[in-house]
C-alpha cells in the first residue's frame, strides 16, 4: 500500500513567522533574566545598542529595568514602552531646573512624562546620571570628525548622550492598506512589538519570579519544576490546616 501523503500543507511564511516570534520571545526572556555578559553571548543580535557605542553596557542595562517594568504592568502611560520601541526620545532632561534628589519641585518644569507618569521620574534621572558621568570622560578633549574625506576637530556634543533609548523608529503611512507600520532599527525592538502584539504572554513565575513567555493564557508558571513545587507546598499548607486535624479525627474513630 502506498504511502498516505499529507493533504494540509503548512502555509511556508506562516511557519517562518511563528518561528521568529518564538526567537524574539526568547532573546527577551534571556535579556531580563540573566545578566548583560550571559546574554550578549547568547544573543548578540539582539543588543539594545551595538557595544561599540558609548556607554552601551550602561545604557543597555537601563533598557532592562524599563523593559522588566513594562513586562510587570508598571507602565501605565506606555512611557517606557514607547521609548524602547523607539517611538518617543526626550534629549533635555539633564538641563531641566528643579530636579533635587530625584523629583521635580515645579510644576512649571515638569516634563510631559512626568505629568503622564510621575513613577518615571527616577528612571529619567538614572538615565541622567549616565549621561553626565559620560560626558565628564570628553571634557577638555577633542575629537577629530571625518567629513567630505576631510579631517575637522569635533567635540563631544555630535554624541548623543541626552536620548532616551534605542534608535528612532520610523513610522510609515501604506495608503493601499489603510494603515501606519513601524519600522524598527533593532532586532530587540521587533521582539517588543511582537511580545506587545500578544502582552498577555508576559509573566512572572509567582514561586522563582522569572520573568517568562506564557505558551497559553492559563500558565502561571514558568516550569513544570515550579509547578509542581507550587503543588507540594499547597497540598502541604492543606495537610497543616485541615489534613493533620482530619487524620487524627480519623484514627480515633477506629479506636473506637
Amino acid at each position: 500500500m502506498a504511502e498516505r501523503q499529507a493533504t494540509v500543507r503548512v502555509n511556508e511564511a506562516k511557519r517562518q513567522a511563528i518561528e521568529s516570534r518564538d526567537s524574539h520571545f526568547l532573546a527577551l526572556e534571556w535579556f531580563v533574566n540573566h545578566d548583560l555578559s550571559t546574554f550578549l553571548k547568547q544573543y548578540p543580535d539582539y543588543a539594545p545598542f551595538p557595544e561599540t557605542v558609548l556607554a552601551a553596557r550602561e545604557r543597555m542595562n537601563w533598557c532592562r529595568e524599563q523593559l522588566r517594568k513594562v513586562w510587570a504592568g508598571l507602565d501605565p502611560a506606555g512611557i517606557r514602552l514607547m521609548i524602547l520601541l523607539g517611538l518617543k526620545k526626550s534629549p533635555d532632561w539633564k538641563d531641566r531646573k528643579g530636579l533635587i534628589g530625584g523629583e521635580f519641585h515645579s510644576a512649571e518644569v515638569k516634563p510631559e512624562e512626568v505629568l503622564l507618569d510621575p513613577t518615571f521620574a527616577v528612571d529619567a534621572c538614572s538615565w541622567t546620571e549616565i549621561v553626565i558621568e559620560q560626558e565628564k570622560n570628553f571634557e577638555g578633549q577633542q575629537f577629530i570628525i571625518q567629513e567630505n574625506g576631510e579631517e575637522e576637530v569635533g567635540d563631544p556634543g555630535v554624541f548623543d548622550f541626552g536620548s532616551f533609548g534605542p534608535p528612532e523608529a520610523k513610522l510609515m503611512a501604506d495608503w493601499q492598506t489603510s494603515g501606519i507600520r513601524c519600522e524598527f532599527k533593532t532586532n530587540f525592538q521587533n521582539a517588543i512589538y511582537s511580545l506587545m502584539q500578544e502582552s498577555w504572554r508576559a509573566k512572572i513565575c509567582p514561586i522563582c519570579r522569572k520573568y517568562f513567555v506564557a505558551g497559553k493564557s492559563a500558565q502561571a508558571y514558568c516550569s513544570h519544576e515550579c509547578y509542581v513545587e507550587r503543588k507540594n507546598k499547597a497540598s502541604l499548607d492543606y495537610f497543616r490546616k485541615k489534613g493533620r486535624a482530619k487524620r487524627v479525627a480519623r484514627t480515633k474513630r477506629k479506636m473506637g
